[in-house]
């Protein structure tokens, strides 16, 4: 799970300036809401890709 702030400092914008973005991807169904101010991405197999590619997995 990944709180607002912490997706806002990752991708270097104010957190203001997601809210929109993290709206439209908890409605396509890439994202997940659980509680207030905490998203968390909605398909474990897509979650999955997202930490070997980005952490440097090179078995993926």
């Amino acid at each position: 799970m990944f709180k607002a702030s912490e997706i806002a400092r990752e991708a270097r914008k104010q957190i203001q300036n997601i809210s929109k973005e993290l709206r439209m991807l908890v409605n396509y169904g890439v994202m997940e809401k659980p509680m207030t101010g905490v998203y968390r991405i909605a398909d474990p197999v897509f979650s999955d890709w997202l930490k070997r590619r980005f952490q440097g997995d090179t078995n993926s």
